[in-house]
């Protein structure tokens, strides 16, 4: 007989699954900002106060999305600065 459980969980809001960036993504980004499109340095500065949020992308990508703590979350379109191709 299989038996079956629910569990009943309280889900955390999305700033609580907020998370800081890892040294090694940190690294990446601020060579990526200091290496990008001519202004992506003028992010540089928020930086410091990023935190990678719970957005997984749909399509399976290793993307990730960002806030800043103190600024409002961005609205529109995507318009890249930087990028990086990295292989396996």
């Amino acid at each position: 007989m299989a038996v079956a459980q629910l569990w009943i969980v309280r889900s955390k809001s999305v700033v609580d699954m907020k998370r800081p960036l890892t040294a090694a993504e940190a690294d990446l980004i601020r060579w990526m900002l200091e290496h990008g499109a001519p202004e992506a340095r003028a992010f540089l500065p928020q930086l410091q106060k990023a935190q990678v949020t719970p957005w997984r992308c749909s399509c399976g990508c290793a993307s990730i999305h960002f806030s800043v703590d103190g600024l409002p979350e961005p609205s529109g379109g995507v318009h890249p600065i930087a990028d990086f191709l990295f292989w396996h």
